[in-house]
């Protein structure tokens, strides 16, 4: 959680990310080691970047639109 506040992001968006993250490991069976849960965040992740996957205000998830961007570019990413 000490890394998430580095990123400049207010309490309310920590908590969406964190719920978001919680549901999305639950709804995938849970993790029996941190080597699942790893690969789990992964997968997460590449829905996020690769097909808009977003977290809502209410926990839950949406998929959003997005141009395309150059991921390679580091302004991109951050």
């Amino acid at each position: 959680m000490k890394d998430l506040q580095k990123t400049g992001l207010n309490s309310e968006d920590i908590t969406t990310f964190e719920q978001f993250y919680r549901r999305r490991l639950a709804e995938s069976g849970g993790a029996q080691d941190d080597q699942q849960e790893l690969e789990i965040a992964r997968d997460i992740l590449a829905a996020v970047v690769n097909d808009g996957l977003t977290p809502t205000s209410d926990g839950g998830a949406s998929y959003v639109r997005r141009g395309a961007v150059d991921w390679s570019d580091i302004d991109n990413i951050q």
